[in-house]
């Protein structure tokens, strides 16, 4: 049974809402997730059988996440906010029966064509040396317009590029994505984001990598690639400084951990029991630091089904090109968790749940 237009129309604008402002991407993203409620109501429950596939680990890690929000508000005497990873909940916009319906081709121009106006932004001040008065507002109203600032979300959109590649036919449109790739590249090496600049090196190892090995042993050599990734970021991509911070950053979440070590000091509230406005150095730290040791043991079932989705799909030889776009999103998302609390940024959490909601309720049979 086919879903209507309403659907397809709402979960495309939602796939690249991202590249609009946290705002714009909350209301298309819970507007895509209030329809399939909707939907499901003369039914009785969710349509087409029932829960969304792997929907478990993703409501663990939801319930350890609003666990240690209401600890913290336990000992703080209920006073303050109670913050917790809501933005899993977009993992349910999208349900397994709808995937074959959807038109693959469309959501990349989408997404690609809403990533567009914050690189001209971004040139046009690198050009000029001169910001776009009436485009002086906070990111949260509208398009992102320093790519430098968002390198994850737009490495997300250069993974789709490089996928894309293995799909399209037309040695012009080619030639225009990798125009595009190299000004991303230029982007990041003019305004220093090092992070952004070697993950998209990352990614371009992948994606030749792919031209040469089957799938099977392309996810084989990613974890290798990842590593690759990862040491130059560290030797080349930082400066002493920035590594001297990294690993005092990593110490302080290590003794916020051991003063918190089950449910941690729940989210957003790192910084509560500490002076200043320290930061966790990355999502793995963040997280033993954050939702102590349930937190990270109920997030890793969500990982290890991500990994082995990864592996089952990479068994057909002859597979659809978004399998290797969700494969290269997951890879970005190994590579940023390490460098920066990527998962700690709702409007990065929201776009990385609606990838993760494809990739494991992706059919057993590919789809053209």
């Amino acid at each position: 049974m086919r879903t209507s237009h309403g659907f397809f129309v709402l979960f495309y604008l939602a796939m690249g809402s991202f590249f609009l402002g946290i705002a714009i991407q909350q209301v298309l993203v819970f507007s895509l997730l209030l329809y399939q409620l909707v939907s499901a109501i003369p039914r009785g429950g969710w349509p087409h059988g029932g829960r969304p596939r792997y929907s478990w680990p993703v409501l663990l890690f939801l319930a350890a996440t609003v666990i240690s929000a209401l600890a913290f508000q336990a000992e703080n005497g209920f006073r303050g906010n109670a913050e917790f990873y809501w933005a899993l909940i977009a993992f349910y916009c999208i349900r397994r029966h709808q995937i074959p319906y959807l038109d693959w081709s469309r959501l990349f121009y989408i997404l690609v064509t809403l990533a567009v106006p914050g690189l001209l932004i971004a040139l046009w001040v690198a050009l000029s040396g001169k910001p776009i008065r009436f485009l002086q507002f906070e990111w949260i109203n509208g398009f992102l317009p320093n790519p430098s600032h968002f390198a994850e979300g737009y490495c997300l959109a250069a993974a789709w590029c490089l996928a894309y590649l293995h799909h399209c036919t037309r040695k012009r449109e080619g030639m225009v994505l990798f125009a595009a790739l190299f000004l991303l590249g230029w982007l990041f090496f003019i305004n220093q984001n090092a992070s952004g600049l070697i993950s998209l090196m990352g990614l371009l190892i992948v994606f030749f990598a792919s031209l040469f090995l089957k799938p099977r042993s392309l996810v084989r050599w990613m974890p290798l690639f990842l590593l690759v990734s990862l040491a130059i970021h560290w030797y080349l991509g930082m400066a002493d400084m920035q590594r001297k911070d990294y690993v005092a950053n990593s110490e302080v979440a290590l003794s916020v951990f051991n003063d918190h070590p089950l449910l941690g000091t729940s989210h957003s509230h790192f910084s509560d029991y500490l002076g200043g406005d320290p930061k966790p150095p990355n999502l793995w730290l963040a997280l033993l630091a954050e939702f102590g040791i349930l937190g990270l043991a109920c997030f890793l079932p969500l990982m290890i089904a991500l990994i082995r989705r990864a592996f089952l799909l990479s068994q057909w030889e002859h597979e659809h090109w978004v399998v290797f776009a969700l494969a290269l999103s997951l890879f970005n998302y190994f590579q940023f968790s390490f460098l920066t609390y990527n998962l700690g940024n709702t409007s990065i959490l929201l776009l990385y749940l609606l990838h993760w909601s494809i990739m494991l309720q992706w059919p057993q049979r590919s789809h053209s």
